[in-house]
């Protein structure tokens, strides 16, 4: 007896197969990156001691990035945020995703000359593709660069970790971030990891020298184009002239408090002064016998008054010499939470205090990609407005025909 034949359905092999994924948006900025090239200069200068087996070692600071970016929190999380997302993957041009553990291999396998070389590269994405591509000696107006520290916590068995400065918490193992970012777009210029016990005042002259990589500020003449802004914890003597010899303008606050108790003697004359804040009673005055260093500057003091009826004293020292006492004031008032802001935004949108590494360098290469992260989040708003910019003139156009009805009333009204 013959076996009866049951009818099969063909299978469409023209079917489009559709990807679902979550991250939508983030999909559209990884067609933007692949066009522009952005990991490119990762995987050109980056060197990692590592074999390639599936991939390339450049390819997993990658998925860390990608990981930061679609809400991972820690880089075990890549394993259930980023790996089973295979429209994440696609829109950046990969098949698939490494294992959480290689990731983590591959990580701990990184040197200092990695270190060295994913700043060079960062460098180059940032020169090709920042808001802040280039300083040049002429004909641009100074670029805001402020200078700050954060802790970043770190568990008791990790390497250069001392026991560092957190408000509210004691006793507290710690490392230290200093970064320098753009005040006006918030933009990553450079950052380093130093150990827990790290002072401001002692990393104030590498990160000018980072700086200067960062920006290529070969010249006093480019240098000249930059203001620097700190607060108290950079302005000591040492650090002021160092910036003045190398020719930057500067705007932050004296950091010796028994100078400031001279300085402020010398006042002649207090005006109150307004601020973003609404601080209510605050004073400022010139002073008139003001602390001379390699260059010439103006110094006003400013009080503020105190629950207990006393008043607290700063020094504001600025090079900008033609400057009025309010402006210098509410100059140096606009960089209050400007780097703060960068510090809480990467702290809680990219989890940059749970990536922990215990190797210091390790965690130097988190850092690092985190800080390509941050920029992307700041460079995107800029792509994504040139790709969805429409044209005033056919923006204005009346598009359906009761639009065109209630524009001929107006105009006959």
């Amino acid at each position: 007896m013959a076996k009866r034949s049951i009818p099969r359905k063909r299978q469409k092999h023209n079917e489009k197969k559709w990807m679902v994924t979550p991250q939508a948006p983030l999909c559209a900025l990884g067609e933007v990156l692949r066009a522009r090239d952005v990991f490119q200069p990762i995987h050109d200068l980056v060197n990692i001691p590592q074999k390639t087996v599936v991939y390339r070692p450049t390819d997993k600071l990658v998925f860390v990035v990608l990981g930061m970016l679609s809400g991972a929190e820690t880089v075990s999380e890549i394993q259930s945020k980023v790996r089973p997302d295979r429209g994440l993957l696609a829109a950046f041009g990969y098949d698939r995703c490494a294992d959480a553990s290689v990731i983590q291999q591959t990580l701990d396998a990184a040197t200092e000359a990695t270190v060295a070389s994913l700043e060079s590269a960062l460098a180059e994405v940032r020169l090709k593709q920042g808001q802040k591509r280039q300083v040049s000696s002429e004909g641009q107006e100074c670029i805001r660069v402020d200078i700050d520290v954060s802790p970043l916590p770190i568990g008791k068995h990790a390497e250069g970790l001392k026991k560092g400065y957190i408000a509210n918490k004691q006793n507290t193992y710690t490392r230290q971030v200093a970064r320098c970012v753009c005040g006006d777009t918030q933009e990553i210029f450079s950052q380093e990891l130093y150990a827990g016990n790290t002072r401001s005042s002692d990393v104030f002259k590498p990160m000018l020298g980072k700086l200067q990589m960062a920006l290529s500020l070969d010249t006093v003449e480019k240098r000249r184009r930059v203001r620097l802004r700190f607060d108290a914890g950079f302005g000591t003597d040492a650090n002021i002239n160092y910036a003045l010899w190398q020719g930057y303008e500067l705007i932050g606050k004296m950091y010796a408090s028994r100078r400031i108790q001279k300085l402020v003697a010398t006042v002649e004359a207090w005006v109150s002064v307004l601020t973003r804040k609404g601080i209510k009673g605050r004073e400022a005055g010139w002073v008139q016998q003001p602390h001379r260093y390699a260059r010439r500057t103006v110094q006003g003091a400013v009080r503020t008054p105190k629950k207990d009826g006393t008043w607290s004293y700063t020094v504001r020292v600025s090079t900008n010499t033609t400057a009025s006492l309010e402006d210098l004031v509410l100059e140096y008032d606009k960089r209050s939470g400007a780097p703060e802001n960068s510090f809480c935004q990467d702290y809680q949108a990219l989890s940059l205090r749970k990536y922990r590494k215990a190797r210091f360098i390790a965690q130097q290469v988190l850092l690092l990609l985190a800080e390509l992260a941050h920029n992307l989040m700041i460079w995107m708003k800029e792509w994504f407005i040139e790709a969805v910019e429409i044209p005033q003139e056919v923006s204005e156009q009346p598009k359906t025909h009761t639009e065109k009805r209630r524009r001929c009333f107006r105009a006959g009204d």
